[in-house]
């Protein structure tokens, strides 16, 4: 005699099947969701930090740049404020300005095709240059203000712009114009500019004749 089984006896109730897995015998597809979702959000941390840092040394680069150029402006308006008020000392003089007529190393004579090599006159701008280039407190030539001109506001006084003059005169070719002194005096003018806070420097010249009436 067959025996008849009922095959919905033999299934397994679901009450049973959440049973197993609560025991650890299904698998657990809530807990490697959770582990994925924690791995993306470790990722995408990571990628904001790179990008935030990149931002900050973007910003922090930019700010050392405008500095930069910020202290080379005020070094070159420094450098041109000396250098215009060398030549309105010279253009309101009604005769040729004596030696150092605006402080010692103000002004000097220039030098000659015939000065031998080494003469004082010759080298004097080299040293003057040499001094501006390497010292952190120039002391070669005469201050601003030495030529009526006013220190800048803000500057310290070893980085206020420095000025020297060097004159070379040419006589006419009549003997009695020369005899009085009627001849062109050329004055080149050498003006230091230094930033506020004394990383940049700037130095400009320039050549300007004058005519005196006698």
């Amino acid at each position: 005699m067959k025996r008849r089984y009922d095959r919905g006896r033999w299934r397994r109730p679901a009450s049973a099947l959440v049973d197993l897995r609560r025991r650890g015998r299904a698998p657990r597809p809530r807990r490697i969701a959770a582990g994925a979702v924690l791995i993306t959000g470790l990722l995408i941390l990571a990628v904001m930090t790179i990008l935030g840092l990149g931002s900050m040394r973007g910003t922090i680069l930019q700010e050392r740049m405008t500095g930069n150029l910020k202290e080379q402006a005020g070094a070159f308006q420094a450098a041109e404020a000396a250098l215009q008020a060398a030549l309105t000392a010279i253009e309101q003089s009604t005769s040729p300005p004596d030696p150092d007529a605006w402080g010692s190393g103000s002004l000097v004579e220039s030098c000659k095709v015939t000065d031998p090599d080494g003469s004082a006159a010759c080298t004097y701008l080299e040293t003057v240059l040499a001094d501006w280039r390497s010292s952190a407190t120039p002391s070669q030539g005469v201050p601003l203000a030495n030529l009526g001109g006013s220190a800048l506001l803000g500057v310290p006084d070893a980085h206020q712009p420095r000025v020297t003059v060097e004159e070379r005169y040419v006589a006419p070719l009549d003997f009695e114009s020369a005899a009085q002194g009627r001849g062109i005096h050329f004055y080149t003018v050498t003006a230091l500019g230094t930033g506020q806070v004394g990383q940049s420097k700037t130095i400009l010249q320039t050549t300007i004749p004058k005519v005196f009436a006698w």
